[in-house]
């Protein structure tokens, strides 16, 4: 079996709005679309599916009441723009997890990949001087302190986006 699968973000105002289409063959067999987001703007920078068919988004949100989900790596909105972290099931039905990523300046996702095992690994930009690192990083530090340039982030999320 071929499968051919396309995929589409688009950012309407302040919703996230995911499209897929798996087709096999040339004859569609799965569609799906959902929405997420807050009262503010939102934005879908990047999407991958791993091998069980989950989808992962990166992106950023304006939004202090994005759907973030209770068991994820951060639940608190930290002011400006947060970058953002999905995971759906494989029919679009589930909020695996949702998580922010950021500190208090700014903070926005660019690009997502998936490994074998569903570990997440995102990366984008900062101006937080604040935002999280962990013990023994290659760098810990904001190299423009006060948050007037960025710094690059990359980062790797657990299967359930906890940690």
């Amino acid at each position: 079996m071929k499968f051919i699968m396309a995929i589409r973000i688009s950012s309407v105002i302040s919703i996230l709005f995911i499209t897929w289409a798996l087709a096999q063959a040339g004859e569609q067999d799965v569609t799906w679309s959902t929405l997420l987001g807050g009262v503010e703007n939102e934005d879908g920078n990047d999407i991958a599916v791993d091998v069980a068919r989950n989808v992962y988004v990166i992106g950023s949100t304006r939004s202090i009441e994005f759907p973030v989900t209770d068991e994820a790596f951060d639940t608190t909105y930290n002011d400006k723009t947060d970058a953002d972290v999905i995971k759906l099931n494989p029919t679009g039905t589930i909020l695996e997890y949702a998580t922010f990523l950021g500190g208090y300046t700014g903070d926005r996702g660019y690009g997502i990949t998936v490994d074998d095992s569903g570990h997440a690994y995102v990366t984008g930009f900062t101006y937080s001087d604040d935002f999280p690192v962990t013990p023994g990083a290659a760098d810990t530090d904001h190299n423009s302190p006060g948050g007037v340039y960025t710094d690059i982030f990359v980062a790797k999320l657990n299967v359930s986006g906890s940690s």
